[in-house]
């Protein structure tokens, strides 16, 4: 798909270095692709009851089935942590990426590999911020956006071919 001309490209990943004294540590986020994720854990379907005249009818409201798919929204924000999390090559212990089960091990492993509450939580935010958008990006969107339309419509004017000489006035006598 192309927009004015455009191909259309992935957003950004976003970044967070975090200080160590034996050098920063970087973690890399991009957006995780929840149409994987839907692939391996599909949505729940509610379970149903039979109703006269009705037959086989839908019960969302079962409180086992609202627990299913709070479980299931659990997995989806484990799945979206460690998956956005791929660019910055973690060599988990505890998850797994091809063991949906695992996944939510990733708090455990941050913990256990000596990461504080706030830095956990500064992770968490870079994930949410490679997969959202915030008015501070769409912002820079437009300034960006803005700053190349003026500078189409006001283009520098540079000679598109190099002179063979500049002429400086009366040629100097070497002679004298």
């Amino acid at each position: 798909m192309r927009i004015n001309g455009k191909t259309v490209t992935p957003p950004p990943k976003e970044l967070l270095v975090l200080p160590r004294e034996d050098g920063p540590i970087a973690f890399w986020a991009e957006p995780a692709d929840l149409d994987d994720f839907f692939k391996l854990c599909p949505f729940p379907a509610p379970p149903g009851k039979l109703v006269p005249n009705q037959g086989w009818v839908p019960d969302p409201e079962d409180k086992g089935y609202q627990s299913v798919v709070a479980s299931h929204a659990a997995q989806r924000t484990a799945y979206t942590i460690v998956f956005s999390l791929k660019p910055s090559n973690i060599e988990w212990d505890a998850v797994n990426l091809d063991n949906p089960k695992t996944w939510d091990n990733w708090n455990n492993d941050l913990t256990n590999a000596q990461f504080t509450d706030a830095e956990i939580d500064r992770i968490v935010q870079l994930v949410v911020d490679a997969n959202g958008l915030n008015e501070a990006k769409l912002q820079r969107a437009r300034e960006d956006f803005l700053a190349g339309r003026a500078q189409m419509q006001n283009p520098i004017s540079f000679p598109s071919t190099e002179q063979a000489s500049t002429p400086s006035g009366e040629p100097v006598n070497a002679s004298e």
